[in-house]
């Protein structure tokens, strides 16, 4: 796996994440990437038939921070307890606004880790 594709596929399950906490139906592609796991060959016209540049990649992680960060600002303790949907469909498991928040932050760490030991190998 690439880098960047690494960095989609963190994006996506933060993206599903932040898509359950606002109420919204989910959307698997970041920057024209399909996540690996969420692979569909019967639709993929919203897919890019090229490699975003790095800048690209670079851009929607900040927007994507900074889409956290005002979250995290904005939010009380009550609205962390609402629940929501299932975000992969049915009625078995209805996360928290905060169990979504927990993912969400969850990966942006696992994603901190991976790059630093990745760039120490290389260092």
């Amino acid at each position: 796996m690439t880098f960047i594709q690494g960095s989609c596929d963190a994006a996506i399950r933060e993206r599903a994440a932040r898509s359950v906490i606002e109420g919204r139906p989910r959307v698997d592609a970041v920057a024209g990437i399909e996540a690996r796991a969420q692979r569909r060959p019967d639709d993929t016209s919203i897919f890019r038939s090229d490699e975003p540049t790095f800048d690209e990649i670079l851009s929607v992680r900040a927007e994507r921070q900074a889409m956290v960060t005002e979250f995290l600002d904005a939010a009380t303790p009550a609205l962390l307890a609402e629940t929501r949907a299932n975000p992969w469909g049915g009625d078995d498991w209805r996360p928290s606004v905060g169990d979504c928040a927990r993912v969400i932050l969850e990966e942006e760490w696992a994603h901190l880790r991976y790059v630093r030991r990745d760039l120490a190998l290389h260092a």
